[in-house]
């Protein structure tokens, strides 16, 4: 059997549309049937703090909402439903001091270094956001 290497998709930035489209393409591409794997870190991990205030994220979300397209709490929720992996690099959680009980409920967040991650997505076509 001809394993398809996965879409790896490292998400380093807290930005709101770099964190929305990553979390869409990687969306689209496990709908593909394409094995899909996300790893947040550095600033990314701030967008994965539960109650953190983000009203650049809050409009960009309302906006999408008003088009009728998915948010990025809906995208997360779809995307751990599939057979993604979601991954959050330890070392970015430690560098801003959060705990892993303080990220939003719901996802299924595999807490992982970067080198075990690496190792996971060897042969992994990457993009970065």
């Amino acid at each position: 059997m001809n394993r398809r290497p996965p879409a790896v998709i490292m998400v380093a930035s807290s930005e709101p549309e770099r964190v929305h489209l990553a979390l869409k393409t990687a969306m689209l591409t496990v709908s593909a049937g394409r094995p899909v794997m996300v790893f947040f870190t550095k600033l990314a991990v701030l967008s994965l703090v539960a109650g953190r205030e983000d009203s650049a994220r809050d409009a960009m979300d309302a906006r999408l909402a008003d088009l009728g397209q998915a948010d990025t709490s809906t995208l997360l929720e779809a995307l751990n439903a599939m057979p993604a992996v979601l991954a959050v690099c330890e070392d970015s959680l430690a560098e801003h001091g959060i705990d892993r009980l303080s990220l939003i409920s719901g996802p299924d967040f595999d807490i992982t270094s970067l080198a075990s991650f690496m190792e996971n997505a060897r042969g992994g076509d990457w993009i970065t956001f």
